[in-house]
């Protein structure tokens, strides 16, 4: 009996302090991306937010790309079902500083 409540008790704190789940990068259509991210009760929608905006950053960057937001979706947490941030987003050309100090260059 013990066993089990000890078990019980340790699978909680787990859950508790295990953070937020972040769902991989999902093709949605050509050239447009999803990320969800859930958070549980003593967790914030921030946290979320935070997850999927690195989830998304992450995957661009490795395009040598930056990231534009199409969609940004939020749950807030409520009893029996976990906070949520879902990202919908698509990667764009990186702006280059360059070209403006060129321009200025040959002013």
């Amino acid at each position: 009996m013990w066993r089990y409540i000890i078990f019980s008790v340790f699978m909680i704190v787990l859950l508790i302090i295990g953070g937020c789940t972040t769902s991989n990068v999902v093709t949605k259509s050509p050239g447009k991306y999803s990320v969800t991210s859930s958070v549980l009760v003593f967790q914030t929608l921030a946290g979320a937010k935070e997850a999927v905006y690195e989830k998304a950053h992450n995957y661009c960057s490795k395009r040598n790309k930056t990231v534009k937001t199409l969609d940004l979706k939020t749950r807030p947490v409520v009893v029996g079902k976990p906070g949520e941030a879902s990202l919908t987003f698509t990667c764009i050309k990186k702006q280059s500083n360059n070209t403006s100090s060129q321009k200025n260059a040959n002013q």
